[in-house]
């Protein structure tokens, strides 16, 4: 008897990986759960050929559900050079908080947080996050201050690709390709130039993310005060550790390592 396993099928096993990493952002953990729990009944239906049974629709219904593209609003709140705070009403109800000193990262969903220290302002906090922890904040590249140095290094190539209507506003469209991800960004051809719809394929990352936001309102001077970056936890919140990648890890035990005699 041959068994035909995953181990046969390299390319699905990328894929696999990569479409449970996108779910590891995307999908809230109870749903997980109840999915990979109906997931043996699933194989079982599709290995007796149960296609079109009554319970395999059902089946297929529910994880159908668990596979939805996510959508919904966001806020950012920046005050250069030390301090954030960003919320996002999608996918596992993220929110942050950042004060120069210290991350602290909820989410909303599942009623957990974690913190970490991190650098003193937020460009390199920023790098942190991706060195780090394999954590990439949507639209971060904006964060950086200025945004045109992290946008257009010198691996960068593209530019002007014509114009497009985003939300009733016609606007110049930019298109870039770099090392670790391509880029668009539209900008009002009339007006203060500040982005109306901002894409970011991330080729780096595991299943290439796709984030793809569009602005409805920039506000320059927002009425904001030191309580805007306090973290505001319920108290049934429950603190986990927030893990650093291997590789940071060693790099760092490197670093601070005794230089040998």
């Amino acid at each position: 008897m041959k068994s035909r396993g995953v181990y046969e099928t390299p390319g699905v096993t990328i894929l696999q990986a990569a479409h449970r990493a996108l779910e590891s952002i995307a999908l809230d953990r109870e749903v997980g759960r109840l999915r990979d729990s109906l997931s043996v009944k699933f194989a079982e239906s599709i290995y007796y050929g149960f296609w079109f049974s009554p319970e395999f629709e059902i089946l297929r219904s529910l994880i159908d559900q668990t596979q939805e593209t996510v959508t919904g609003d966001g806020e950012y709140i920046l005050q250069r050079p030390d301090h954030f705070h960003t919320r996002t009403a999608a996918g596992r109800n993220l929110e942050s908080w950042y004060n120069g000193k210290v991350l602290t990262i909820a989410v909303h969903n599942e009623k957990v947080f974690g913190q970490a220290p991190m650098p003193e302002n937020i460009n390199r906090t920023l790098d942190a996050l991706a060195e780090r922890y394999d954590i990439a904040l949507p639209t971060g590249d904006l964060f950086y201050g200025p945004a045109i140095k992290a946008l257009l290094s010198d691996t960068v190539t593209g530019g002007y690709a014509g114009t497009q209507d985003v939300g009733g506003t016609r606007c110049y469209h930019l298109a870039f390709k770099d090392v670790g991800a391509d880029f668009e960004l539209w900008l009002p051809i009339q007006g203060e130039p500040l982005p109306k719809r901002f894409k970011v394929v991330q080729k780096g990352r595991t299943g290439q993310p796709v984030i793809d936001v569009t602005f409805n309102e920039w506000n320059l001077a927002p009425p904001i005060t030191d309580a805007t970056f306090k973290p505001k936890l319920p108290a049934d919140y429950e603190g986990i550790a927030m893990l650093q990648r291997a590789a940071a890890i060693k790099n760092t035990a490197a670093a601070t390592a005794p230089a040998s005699k």
